[in-house]
């Protein structure tokens, strides 16, 4: 499929690095659709509403922690009917920031909302992915999967995050690791995620009730270890319709905490790695694994 094309321009300053440089963290909730719990084969465009996340808040979040706050940003996703119904969690897609889209509204719960990106508005950075087949050959890992933030206004590449398989990736699956990179391709984070037995089971039947928080490390640099300077989280909802559908939903409810003293771009790069993470780990749902 044709990559989206990249120029060399200076990135601009734009609401959403204000939103970014006065947060240490965002809560992220996802729209959940009926249509989706209802038919394997439906796929909607992903859409999702942004807050603010603060360290005094609790530990673990329930739904009501998320919609109770005030919105500050929303991400549409857009992307075409056929990569949507034929590749699902693979497809190749342009997820728009955008900021004030509808100014009347300061909530994180869904009230008639736009499907796909806002006519008449432009995003502040796009968060592009290509589409790369996640189907491993025998013994052979997939390709890796990767995003790229691309500012809205000027077209320049603010941020990259690409899976980094390990070669004992293929006996043990189980640790998982995202590298994100800055503009100038020079890694600044490792995502570290465990996935069932890995580090100890500390993610074992996580987000639900009997482990409510799935929690995925950060670390500076190339670090596989050791400790983390922040976290991309999953949230069970609670005892609630989007908890209990979560998986055939899969509407997530994610908190990212930013590296403390972290630059706006290094947060933008956190950014599109909790949205990489999210399509390669969340986005299938449990009505399409047959």
């Amino acid at each position: 499929m044709n990559q989206m094309p990249i120029t060399a321009q200076p990135a601009s300053v734009n609401q959403l690095d204000s939103v970014l440089n006065d947060s240490h963290g965002l809560l992220i909730r996802e729209r959940f659709y009926w249509s989706q719990v209802a038919c394997a084969a439906c796929e909607r465009k992903t859409q999702f509403k942004v807050a603010k996340w603060d360290p005094s808040m609790p530990g673990i979040l329930e739904d009501n922690d998320f919609v109770s706050q005030p919105l500050v940003l929303e991400f549409y996703e857009e992307s075409d009917c056929f990569c949507r119904y034929c590749l699902h969690s693979m497809r190749e897609l342009k997820l728009g920031i955008f900021s004030g889209v509808r100014t009347q509204e300061s909530s994180m719960a869904w009230e008639n909302p736009n499907n796909g990106w806002p006519p008449g508005r432009d995003p502040h950075v796009i968060l592009f992915r290509p589409f790369k087949c996640n189907i491993p050959l025998f013994c052979c890992l997939p390709c890796p999967g990767e995003i790229s933030a691309i500012d809205g206004p000027s077209g320049a590449l603010r941020a990259r995050v690409m899976q980094d398989w390990k070669c004992w990736n293929c006996c043990w699956p189980c640790d998982v690791y995202l590298g994100t990179f800055d503009a100038t391709g020079v890694r600044t984070f490792t995502v570290h995620t465990p996935r069932a037995c890995g580090s100890g089971c500390i993610n074992c039947c996580a987000p639900s009730c009997c482990n409510r928080t799935h929690t995925s490390f950060i670390r500076r640099g190339n670090a596989i270890v050791g400790p983390s300077v922040g976290a991309i989280e999953v949230h069970w909802p609670g005892w609630n319709l989007r908890g209990l559908l979560q998986a055939y939903s899969a509407a997530e409810n994610f908190a990212v905490k930013f590296p403390d003293q972290s630059t706006t771009d290094e947060k933008l790069q956190v950014v599109s790695a909790w949205s990489l993470s999210n399509f390669l780990y969340w986005e299938k749902r449990a009505n399409q694994r047959r």
